[in-house]
């Protein structure tokens, strides 16, 4: 999380890569702690978080609709012919 200042633990606002890792939970309990609190009184960073799982959504939508085939083959064993 970004600070003020480099002197100050006072935290500005939450950067793009801790947004992602405090959605995943891939951040050590006392930052995601001070993430969360920090949440609670900044409606810049909860806007911007809202919009990052939006964008995530609707790339899990689209990768779901049109980069994935529609059926998937059957997962059993391939028949030979000889």
């Amino acid at each position: 999380m970004k600070t003020k200042d480099n002197n100050s633990s006072v935290p500005s606002h939450i950067d793009g890569e801790d947004m992602i890792s405090y959605l995943d939970g891939e951040m050590e309990n006392d930052l995601q702690t001070r993430v969360a609190v920090h949440l609670e009184s900044c409606w810049d960073c909860r806007g911007r978080l809202s919009g990052v799982e939006r964008s995530i959504e609707n790339f899990l939508d689209l990768r779901q609709k049109k980069l994935l085939p529609p059926e998937l083959p059957p997962s059993g064993q391939s028949k030979k012919s000889v």
